[in-house]
């Protein structure tokens, strides 16, 4: 199902006779907006009114162009857990097309920090992340970092995780987690810190400084007068480990050394991780993979998509403006230049061109 047949299944908060403008009409021009590199609710407006004849092609609008008081008030009141569902629908329905065995998803959270009040902290966002792909999956509203260990599962039980590898920082390394991946037919990667603390004296002490002998996977980047060369091991004896029963699925531990150099000046990190994954240079890609979520996720939405300048906090607003930028992220990664430009374009730059070529911009919009 495309998008637009998704968003259409989202329940109206408003009362029959205070709708004078569609609420997919809504929703579309806030994506077309996005898509054509507008932020703010005040610029969506202002976008609907200067593009208003060429919108009537695509949209109904019987009442011409809600304001943006209008469409703040109706985002606010949005169900933004229908919205979130409606998200998951639409993605899982391309993701299986797309994924390859061995896909890594993400998993990670992002504090929307403009949603901050005097009394209120802003509202934390959990994500799957595609890494391969360059997709968002899901997302799912917490209350704050603490609960991302309840968000996790529910990401869980709504993913297709048949043959993919999931990665979680150490806040989801439980057990518990580790069982529903498995459940969901996946693979994981749990990141293993000082929450464990009996678990990671353990695994530490299984991978001596001194005596960690030649790498079985080694990978060197230079970037920016950065040179980081990380190299992996993956230790699958877990015949010794009395906890190995309470973490499904767990084959190995691994260890990744991250030497970094920047102008002369050598640090040295050390990693470790409870895995299903056997082969190291999977385990290796994986763990490499999992920081496109913020490289690629997190990072974009707050230079592109300026989310931590965004102020809107009212009821639901925040979290289905999020939803939103993730539509509009997604339907520009689909889209490829080359068949209107001999070279790939930044999705800034993808963004600038859709905002004066129409052709472009029906393109990413056909994804809907």
């Amino acid at each position: 199902m495309d998008i637009k047949a998704n968003l259409a299944l989202i329940p109206d908060p408003r009362i029959e006779r205070c709708k004078k403008h569609l609420l997919t009409d809504i929703l579309l021009l806030c994506i077309i907006a996005m898509v054509s590199g507008v932020g703010s609710v005040e610029d969506i407006a202002f976008f609907g009114i200067t593009h208003v004849q060429w919108l009537k092609q695509y949209l109904a609008l019987p009442n011409g162009i809600p304001s943006a008081d209008t469409i703040l008030r109706v985002l606010g009141r949005i169900d933004h857990n229908k919205f979130e569902e409606c998200f998951l629908n639409w993605t899982r329905g391309y993701f299986r097309k797309l994924a390859k065995p061995g896909s890594v998803i993400g998993i990670d959270g992002k504090t929307a920090r403009g949603s901050a009040t005097d009394t209120e902290r802003g509202i934390h966002l959990v994500s799957a992340w595609a890494d391969a792909l360059g997709l968002v999956l899901a997302q799912v509203k917490t209350q704050e970092k603490s609960n991302e260990i309840t968000a996790i599962p529910q990401l869980l039980s709504a993913l297709d995780l048949a043959g993919c590898i999931v990665t979680i920082d150490a806040m989801g390394c439980q057990k518990q987690i580790a069982a529903d991946i498995i459940r969901g037919k996946g693979d994981y990667v749990l990141a293993l810190k000082e929450n464990h603390p009996e678990v990671y004296r353990e695994v530490e002490e299984l991978f001596p400084e001194k005596e960690l002998g030649e790498p079985k996977y080694t990978e060197v980047a230079k970037d920016h007068g950065r040179i980081e060369k990380r190299e992996a091991w993956l230790n699958a004896d877990i015949t010794w480990f009395e906890g190995k029963k309470d973490w499904p699925g767990l084959k190995g531990f691994g260890c990744i050394r991250s030497t970094r150099t920047v102008k002369e000046v050598t640090t040295v990190e050390y990693r470790y991780f409870l895995t299903s994954l056997t082969d190291t240079a999977q385990f290796a890609h994986s763990v490499r993979s999992h920081w496109g979520i913020e490289n690629k996720l997190h990072w974009v939405l707050d230079v592109a998509f300026r989310e931590d300048y965004a102020r809107n906090r009212k009821d639901h607003s925040a979290a289905n403006l999020a939803v939103l930028r993730k539509i509009t992220l997604n339907l520009l990664r689909l889209e490829p230049t080359e068949k209107y430009q001999k070279q790939k374009l930044s999705l800034n730059r993808k963004r600038l061109y859709a905002s004066y070529n129409p052709d472009f911009l029906l393109s990413i919009l056909f994804n809907l």
